[in-house]
């Protein structure tokens, strides 16, 4: 599956709008598959912009736990670069 910076800032934006810590649910953006929306959740946790809970049962990620320092700096990038 192919990087995609645009949803990997959506994600980010919709983390950083939440007023939640802890219990994030993963999000529903219309334009991608539910599979899509958790890899990109997954490479953001791997480039240390998320904390995530995964699943033990299918190891795919259940919730958001929060944005790291890394995550905002990576958002705030984003929207320099691409107005996200």
């Amino acid at each position: 599956m192919k990087r995609e910076m645009k949803l990997i800032g959506m994600i980010l934006s919709y983390v950083e709008k939440s007023r939640h810590i802890g219990d994030i649910p993963i999000p529903e953006f219309a334009d991608y598959r539910k599979c899509e929306i958790e890899y990109h959740v997954k490479l953001c946790e791997e480039a240390g912009y998320l904390h995530i809970i995964i699943s033990a049962h299918d190891k795919k990620p259940e919730s958001i736990i929060q944005m790291t320092w890394q995550g905002h700096e990576a958002l705030d990038d984003l929207r320099e670069s691409n107005g996200v």
